[in-house]
């Protein structure tokens, strides 16, 4: 929670007992003369954070911390994810001393991470900081030295304290370096590549794993396959949500291409738990549309919203794959392809010219079917599958083509006079004339078609 950067340039970072006093630092013999405390505002200053998140400490889990601070006396909120940065800020401050009432900019941001859980305080941290310069015997600045001491509570409980030393190099020489880390290491340091995370130094929950992982498509086990398929889709709505109302479109297309991919997977997901998740995405992708995305009471922040999050974090978790769970990835999805296609062979196979839209109908919706299986399970199975799906896309144009069928639309024509009935009637004929020919056209081609789908 340092309030501000140190300077660039190489770090030698040390964690130190916080009963540990600082050495001096000075050696004629290799040119550093002292330290000099650094004054001003941000040379030291005490620092008490109340940290804010849900009970199962949600926020942190995922990479976003929250919290207000009051250093020497000047209040302030602060809201920091530099893992979801540009879509949320690295670190934002917001200047208020008003410690109860979260800034409606915040609570807007946190919405997808807090979902419908309480916003809370979670721990307290006190921090005293004092930063320093290191000079040469010529009176240079070589470096800087920053001293921070924290005290973590609990429950008003004290749970963990530390102290954190960072020696930021300006102009030091090797030899210096290693004094000082020798320096440092007599009086109790320990050199450390990175300090730990906050979340380490809070313990559990904190340190849980994050509701919104970024999902390896290459797990070896279906189960996991299909959790990393919800998780990266999941991201991507999360930031298309952060995008802003203005960009509601990137959240509902992300929305659509997950509805998607569940549908291609649906025949070994566990029926129930299946249905359940592509009812709540088709609410999604259609209710925003009831209301305009400005307002105040938008669809998105709605209680039901939120609850679509919460059931595909929990998707996510354990998602519910029945016997398939343990079996290669590779396996099931060869099996989802072989079974979509076989269910586009049969159903095209049985097309006549004179079929019924119905029939026309299924085997459309095969090929699409085809079409997302293909697309789900690309990344798993390669180049092969990737060109299976542009032939099916092809496919499913030429079946478009077939029921693109205007006839239905002209019997429901109100003109009664004479000379529009006439036109009317030709027009018909016209139409009926044309579709006749593409479905005899996709009928005679369909044997060439069906050995391209292999």
């Amino acid at each position: 929670m340092a309030r501000k950067k140190s300077g660039a340039g190489r770090q030698l970072r040390f964690e130190l007992p916080v009963s540990a006093v600082l050495p001096r630092l000075a050696t004629v013999d290799h040119g550093l003369r002292n330290l000099v405390a650094r004054g001003g505002h941000d040379g030291a200053y005490t620092m008490a954070v109340t940290l804010l998140d849900t009970p199962d400490h949600r926020l942190l889990r995922s990479g976003v911390r929250l919290a207000h601070r009051v250093v020497d006396g000047q209040g302030d909120w602060y809201l920091a994810a530099p893992g979801w940065a540009p879509d949320l800020p690295e670190r934002r401050i917001l200047e208020l001393d008003v410690e109860g009432d979260l800034p409606a900019e915040f609570a807007e941001l946190i919405t997808p991470f807090r979902r419908t859980a309480a916003i809370g305080p979670v721990a307290a941290l006190d921090a005293e900081r004092r930063e320093f310069w290191l000079r040469s015997g010529d009176g240079r600045t070589v470096g800087t030295l920053i001293d921070e001491r924290v005290t973590v509570r609990r429950g008003g409980l004290t749970v963990s304290r530390y102290a954190e030393v960072t020696v930021t190099d300006d102009g030091l020489d090797q030899a210096q370096r290693d004094w000082i880390t020798a320096q440092l290491v007599a009086a109790g340091a320990t050199p450390t590549e990175e300090f730990p995370r906050l979340e380490l130094r809070l313990g559990a929950p904190a340190t849980g794993r994050t509701d919104f992982p970024d999902g390896d498509l290459a797990e070896p086990s279906f189960g996991g396959f299909v959790a990393a398929v919800l998780a990266r889709r999941l991201q991507a709505m999360v930031r298309g949500h952060l995008a802003g109302p203005a960009a509601t479109s990137k959240l509902l297309t992300q929305t659509r291409r997950l509805r998607r991919e569940l549908q291609a997977l649906t025949p070994v997901l566990e029926p129930r738990w299946a249905e359940d998740l592509l009812d709540d995405l088709a609410w999604l992708i259609g209710a925003p549309t009831d209301k305009p995305v400005d307002s105040d009471d938008r669809v998105l922040r709605g209680d039901r919203y939120l609850m679509v999050l919460e059931a595909l974090v929990s998707a996510i978790r354990l998602p519910r794959v029945a016997e398939t769970a343990a079996m290669p990835t590779t396996e099931v999805t060869q099996s989802l392809v072989d079974e979509a296609l076989r269910e586009v062979r049969a159903r095209a196979s049985a097309i006549v010219p004179t079929s019924p839209i119905a029939t026309w109908q299924a085997a459309r919706d095969a090929a699409d079917q085809l079409l997302s299986v293909c697309q789900v399970t690309a990344p798993v199975l390669g180049r092969k599958v990737e060109k299976l799906g542009k032939r099916a896309t092809r496919l499913r144009s030429r079946l478009d083509q077939c029921l693109d069928d205007r006839r239905v639309e002209l019997r429901h024509r109100a003109e009664v006079d004479p000379a529009s009935a006439f036109d009317l009637g030709r027009d018909y004929e016209r139409e009926s004339m044309r579709v006749q020919q593409v479905h005899e056209e996709f009928v005679t081609d369909w044997p060439r078609l069906a050995r391209k789908l292999s």
